[in-house]
């Protein structure tokens, strides 16, 4: 019985103040991904910075989680640097029809052999 009323209050004001002061990890995490690329200005440099700030936002979440949830902790700084990289990169690449205008050259088919 003991073990159950403590699971129940394990979800109280504790762990969502702990899990409230891991969103520190994105402005702490995005100083970090700015040190290390300069800014975001580059397809590379977001991945770079997305990285970085990823880690940091990954590492802060699983030391709110950690005791309520039984994490790896290398899995999941790993997963939350991945999605912060590809996120951060797709929102700085420029659309396939962007790229068209710039270069007309990608909008036409490959010339096929001459007959």
């Amino acid at each position: 019985m003991t073990t159950q009323a403590k699971t129940q209050t394990d979800g109280g004001w504790g762990f969502w103040g702990t899990w409230g002061l891991a969103f520190l990890g994105f402005p702490i995490g995005g100083l970090a991904g700015q040190a290390l690329t300069g800014g975001v200005t580059t397809v590379t440099g977001a991945l770079l910075g997305g990285v970085a700030t990823g880690a940091v936002l990954g590492a802060t979440q699983w030391l709110a989680l950690s005791r309520r949830l039984p994490l790896s902790p290398s899995w999941w700084v790993a997963a939350t640097a991945g999605g912060m990289a590809v996120g951060l990169a797709g929102g700085v690449a420029p659309p396939a029809s962007t790229l068209r205008r710039a270069s007309p050259s990608l909008a036409q088919p490959a010339p096929g052999p001459s007959s």
